[in-house]
């Protein structure tokens, strides 16, 4: 948390977890970026989430239809999936071992920029889907 910088003022960096994941609120109810390390498996990742029945789940819809006009924005890494009925954009990055000091250095500075990059991406995205889909209730 400590590299974290956003360029978007308005995103709200969220108190530390020791939990192996923490979120990172978006402007629709239901809806936010997870980061998360999997020490074991020497990984880190982040995707956007949504509450099932939520705006949130309604936005990420919108969002999903709209991927191709956006997807070059995060990197060629980036991935849309839908599981359990719901639509996920995410990404990850596999290190050799996150006890490995360095290796744990530039697996987090990846995090942060990638965090940095999603939320300059999508959280306009999710702002403008949830206005669209407001306008279609």
């Amino acid at each position: 948390m400590q590299q974290l910088q956003f360029d978007d003022p308005e995103q709200v960096i969220p108190k530390p977890t020791r939990l192996g994941y923490c979120t990172f609120a978006l402007p629709a109810p239901g809806s936010w970026l997870t980061a998360y390390r999997e020490v074991g498996r020497g990984r880190v990742g982040l995707f956007l989430s949504s509450a099932k029945n939520s705006p949130g789940e309604a936005v990420a819809e919108i969002i999903a239809s709209e991927w191709d006009s956006f997807k070059d924005e995060l990197g060629p890494s980036a991935e849309l999936t839908k599981r359990d009925g719901r639509y996920s954009i995410g990404d990850a990055l596999q290190v050799r071992s996150l006890h490995d000091p360095a290796e744990r250095d530039r697996a987090f500075q990846w995090l942060a920029g990638r965090l940095n990059t999603y939320v300059n991406v999508l959280r306009p995205r999710v702002r403008s889907a949830l206005a669209d889909h407001m306008e279609e209730k």
